[in-house]
């Protein structure tokens, strides 16, 4: 029975494939009839914006030389030979002729510097003249050159005359006659007549007819559309075939849009216009509305013949590529169907087989990876902490086990992070003495996943634990220049502060972080490593706050040092020697300071006092500090300040510092001896006291008995051979040794020897010791 409902399950599969598949064929009539209503707009649109185009860039040209011929108009109606001969009232007088013999070589300068002009003529109405480049006529002479020149009679060509107001233009076309126009005159009146209303001088251009030509033959439109050129008095300027423009007047056409539609002897005409810019034209063209039906029947068709084809052939391919497709799902079925456990539930089709079989071998899968996961974690682990302790040797090897782990780098480029716990107290159950072992795996898990979330993917990062430690070894991915190495450098130890704060403010657990230099090769890694325990060693001594410190600061301090040391030589040797309570050296070392302070050319003898000032500063920090009421007299009975300010040379001033030297020398020597061994007992007094104080440290006792620390130091190990710090911690750890005894956990007893954390008691105890407190503790029972 449950075979019988599979194959009917498998028919109600494939006709479901059928009927599913035919659906999608209203895709591509939806898509065909969109493309088919948006194809109208879109054509149009696009028709128009190309003549629209072409137009603009015709009427730059045209209005370029217009504005060409237009500088030539304006230049002869400024030419004063043209006024003198406006103004005359006989034109052929010797030198008038004269005159205008200099006038037709200017004019065929603007003919030969001018390609779009083809001639230029002058015409002196109130002499009856008319003037050409090679020629000039009177009486009957000028009706028989209009005739010829302008294809016109003497009165026709005259009233055009009359018709130009003085600083107006106006085109006319000139037409042979024969149904070709080979030219277009461009009329500008110059200068007023000043014996009649009419003009005095009137220039004619005439245009070069192949010029203009080529300009219009070479707009990018339709064969059918038919290009104007419309004046003022609404002519059509046309220079080839075609119909002229009469469907609007010239005025008309300021009100219509830059593209419309208009009808003339039943037909629709798309017109699209601009006007010059430089005189009154407007530049037309107009295109039957049909152009654009014709293509859009095109689209329609081939839109329609697409769907007719997708559907037919669709359909025939649906059936086919169903029934091929099925049959591997079909063998897949009878394959899952094996298992019988797969039938259990009612109307189960091939899909469910199919996807139960599948979901049971990913379950299958992923036990397995999980197994492999787990066993090779640690194995993974331990291999980078051998690699960073520098302990794999061979490369090959290394290699080798980068490979089996999984291990890739993609540059030469290393930088170690350790993360310490600084507060591990805070992951303590039960008053165990060792953190428990799954949140110390919490923690590390912590650090890792928002570690490795601030840094981001530019970087290939790789966890391990060491000593206790969280350790993150980071590779700078292949391709990053030199620029991107150094600031990367910078965004990684500023993603472990952020990290640090993260899980401070969240967790409540505090870290402290050291970041090494970046490293330029692969077996700079165990460097690398080193660097940051040394970091954190430096800040456990220097007790630094700093949550994340980089090796370079450290390395900077260093060097700082260095350099203030060198150019400080000889007032740390004049320190020294009062130190060492040798005044005599220290006297001759004086001498030699001040030599250097005082040389001859010295100009700025303010800075030199400033100089001197702070030898005395030296004396103070050396031999001590000026604490009690007595020694404050003293010091303003000294009054060494009045007595370099008053001073007035240079030997002056070195006989006050040596008298100010010698007097504090004594002053000091009588007081320290007994001064020194009173503090000395009760500071010692006082440690024994309060080890158990978390807070006891070198500062809080300098300011409780009110002295300088680095005094304080020197004078303590002077006394006691022993350094200060070095006293607080003997004495914790001799009280640690005797509580050791009794059965108190490793944590009770830190907090009660005076140590933030059971690690800090751990690092501390070893220090001295040479053991743990638990291996001390062993001993002990061993012992009894």
């Amino acid at each position: 029975m449950q075979i019988k409902r599979q194959i009917q399950n498998r028919k109600k599969v494939f006709k479901t494939w059928i009927a599913t598949n035919l659906l999608i064929f209203i895709i591509p009539i939806i898509v065909g009839e969109f493309v088919y209503y948006n194809s109208i707009n879109i054509i149009k649109h696009e028709v128009e914006s190309v003549h629209l185009a072409s137009l603009q860039q015709f009427k730059i040209l045209v209005d370029g030389k217009m504005g060409e011929l237009k500088k030539i108009g304006n230049a002869l109606a400024i030419d004063p030979k043209i006024k003198t001969l406006s103004n005359s009232r006989e034109l052929y007088t010797p030198q008038n002729l004269y005159t205008m013999g200099n006038i037709q070589k200017d004019l065929k300068k603007y003919i030969v510097s001018n390609s779009f002009v083809e001639n230029i003529y002058l015409y002196f109405s109130h002499g009856g003249c008319l003037l050409t480049d090679n020629g000039i006529y009177t009486g009957s002479e000028i009706k028989l050159f209009i005739e010829d020149a302008f294809m016109t009679g003497l009165e026709e060509w005259q009233k055009q005359i009359q018709q130009v107001n003085p600083g107006n233009i106006r085109i006319s076309k000139k037409d042979s006659g024969t149904g070709a126009r080979n030219s277009v005159v461009l009329f500008q009146s110059l200068t007023p007549n000043i014996y009649s209303k009419s003009p005095g001088v009137t220039m004619m251009i005439a245009i070069n007819a192949e010029k203009l030509s080529d300009v219009m033959s070479s707009l990018d439109t339709e064969s059918k559309a038919n290009i104007s050129i419309l004046n003022n008095l609404n002519e059509d300027l046309k220079l080839y075939g075609g119909d002229d423009f009469p469907f609007v007047n010239y005025k008309d056409l300021k009100a219509y849009n830059s593209v419309f539609n208009i009808s003339n002897k039943n037909q629709d005409i798309t017109v699209t216009h601009v006007g010059s810019e430089i005189i009154n034209l407007e530049y037309i063209l107009s295109m039957p509305s049909s152009v654009f039906a014709y293509k859009i029947r095109y689209i329609k068709t081939v839109v329609y013949f697409y769907i007719g084809v997708c559907v037919v052939l669709g359909a025939i391919v649906i059936y086919l590529v169903a029934k091929k497709n099925y049959d591997p799902l079909r063998r897949l079925t009878q394959i899952s169907s094996k298992n019988a456990s797969l039938f259990k539930q009612s109307g189960m089709n091939e899909y469910k087989v199919i996807e139960n079989a599948i979901n049971s071998l990913i379950t299958d899968k992923e036990n397995a990876e999980t197994r492999i996961r787990n066993q090779d974690i640690p194995l993974r682990k331990n291999f980078l902490m051998r690699m960073l302790k520098g302990s794999i040797r061979d490369k090959t090897r290394m290699e080798n086990l980068q490979k089996i782990y999984k291990i890739d780098f993609e540059s030469n480029n290393f930088i170690v992070i350790t993360f310490e716990i600084e507060n591990p107290e805070s992951i303590l159950l039960n008053n165990s003495e060792n953190p428990d072992e799954e949140n110390t795996e919490l923690v590390y898990f912590i650090i890792q996943n928002i570690t490795e979330e601030l840094i981001g993917d530019k970087y290939i990062r790789y966890f391990t634990e060491i000593d206790g430690m969280s350790v993150c070894l980071i590779n700078y991915k292949h391709g990053m220049d030199d620029a991107d190495v150094d600031s990367g450098y910078n965004a990684v130890a500023e993603a472990a502060q952020n990290s640090i704060k993260l899980i401070q403010e969240h967790f409540d657990i505090q870290l402290s972080a050291a970041v090494s230099d970046i490293k330029k090769d692969f077996d700079g890694i165990p460097a690398a490593y080193s660097e940051t325990l040394e970091i954190l060693e430096y800040k456990r001594l220097m007790e630094k706050s700093n949550i994340v410190i980089k090796y370079g600061s450290i390395e900077q301090s260093k060097a700082d040092e260095t350099e203030n040391i060198n150019t400080m030589k000889n007032e740390i040797c004049f320190m020294n020697y009062l130190l060492d309570n040798d005044f005599k050296n220290a006297s001759l070392m004086l001498d030699s300071i001040m030599e250097l302070y005082l040389p001859s050319h010295t100009a700025n003898f303010q800075v030199v006092k400033c100089r001197m000032f702070g030898l005395i500063n030296i004396m103070l920090n050396a031999i001590g500090e000026f604490k009690s009421k007595a020694d404050m007299d003293y010091f303003n009975k000294l009054d060494p300040m009045t007595r370099m300010i008053n001073s007035k040379s240079g030997t002056e001033l070195k006989k006050q510092i040596k008298l100010i030297f010698k007097s504090i020398v004594e002053y000091s020597d009588n007081n320290q001896s007994k001064e020194a061994q009173s503090k000395i007992t009760e500071i010692i007094d006082y440690i024994n006291h309060h080890y158990s104080d978390q807070n006891l440290n070198v500062s809080a006792i300098a300011v409780k008995y009110e002295m300088n620390v680095s005094y304080l130091s020197r004078i303590f190990k002077k006394r006691t051979g022993i350094s200060i710090l070095d006293y607080i911690h003997k004495q914790r750890i001799e009280n640690a040794k005797l509580m050791l005894s009794t059965g108190l956990s490793i944590a009770e007893i830190s907090e009660k020897a005076g140590y933030t954390s059971s690690l800090a008691l751990i690092r501390t105890f070893k220090k001295y010791e040479g053991i743990t407190p638990g291996k001390y503790r062993e001993n002990m029972k061993l012992q009894q």
